[in-house]
């Protein structure tokens, strides 16, 4: 008896992928990293900071090549980075931040288990035996 396995067009596969960005963009990690970057958009401490930032950036480029000073593009390098951590702790920054990190980790849980998955069925469909875990630990 042999057995008869479904075959997808790239065109159902992508339909499909649509569907499941659709289900990922009402997902409650999307809101809240929606609602985290329109706070952040909307606060004005963290523009300016933001905008400091970006000034004290164009100056350390301007200074390293135009006047060929990286001694004072150092020195405005340590300046940036004591402003990315005085901006990393605003609150508003830690959330967006904390949001950012949620919607990343349900991107790699789908992107991890899309390619278990598939290598499952894969390897089971060439006669193997289950699929060795590759990311488990002491199993």
């Amino acid at each position: 008896m042999t057995k008869t396995t479904q075959s997808y067009s790239k065109e159902e596969i992508m339909a499909k992928t649509k569907e499941l960005a659709s289900m990922l963009a009402q997902s409650q990690e999307v809101q809240f990293f929606q609602q985290a970057e329109k706070k952040i958009q909307q606060s004005q401490h963290v523009q300016q900071m933001i905008a400091q930032i970006k000034r004290k950036q164009k100056e350390a480029t301007h200074l390293e090549h135009a006047f060929n000073r990286e001694d004072m593009a150092k020195q405005k390098d340590e300046e940036i980075d004591a402003m990315m951590a005085q901006l990393d702790e605003v609150p508003l920054v830690q959330e967006f931040k904390q949001s950012q990190q949620e919607l990343n980790d349900l991107l790699q849980i789908v992107t991890n288990m899309i390619t278990i998955q598939l290598t499952e069925k894969v390897f089971k469909e060439n006669g193997g035996g289950p699929v060795p875990c590759v990311n488990c630990e002491g199993e």
